[in-house]
């Protein structure tokens, strides 16, 4: 059991703005630079990798993780990875734009 934590008392209905705000604005309106080349290029278009958040966001954990096992971040690298745990999400290649197209 955890103990000496402190008890806070959250306002839910503060949250719940906060987090519709994050999920239609942030998420579905707002374009992210390029983590790649710094452009306004989509990230990796070639597997459906945009520049909205969720996209970024997944490029920028799979910059992380090239780095925390001592390689460098680069293009290649980068690309590799993402392919490589594209690829292997289900059996047959992955595009994502084909995924992204049913939702949106």
């Amino acid at each position: 059991m955890v103990k000496n934590i402190s008890y806070k008392n959250y306002d839910i209905i503060e949250y719940e703005r906060k987090l519709a705000y994050h999920n239609n604005e942030i998420r579905n309106k707002l374009k992210f630079q390029n983590l790649i080349d710094g452009s306004n290029k989509p990230n990796y278009e070639k597997k459906g990798l945009l520049n909205n958040f969720d996209d970024t966001y997944f490029l920028y954990v799979v910059t992380l993780y090239i780095e925390k096992i001592d390689e460098e971040p680069n293009e290649k690298n980068i690309k590799t990875m993402i392919d490589y745990i594209l690829d292997n999400l289900m059996p047959g290649k992955i595009n994502l734009l084909s995924k992204k197209a049913k939702i949106y």
